[in-house]
């Protein structure tokens, strides 16, 4: 699924840090922050499908940030 794994590591060592930051402006209402919590879910679905935990990459970090800084705009 696009915006999910790495080919070479167990977590994309770039993209943790961007859902964090997601909800750092979101608690200070810079953001909804919502997409970080969609993301989360999708997260969770797939690894319960899967049986195992397959983390945003940068494309999917990517994503979160876009999406909030576009639904704030609005």
């Amino acid at each position: 699924m696009p915006g999910l794994g790495h080919r070479f590591h167990p977590v994309d060592p770039r993209a943790p840090r961007l859902p964090e930051l997601t909800r750092e402006f979101a608690t200070r209402g810079v953001v909804n922050g919502g997409f970080a919590d969609i993301a989360e879910a999708i997260e969770a679905e797939v690894a319960r499908r899967k049986g195992k935990r397959i983390p945003l990459n940068i494309d999917g970090a990517t994503a979160v940030i876009y999406a909030n800084s576009a639904s704030r705009r609005r």
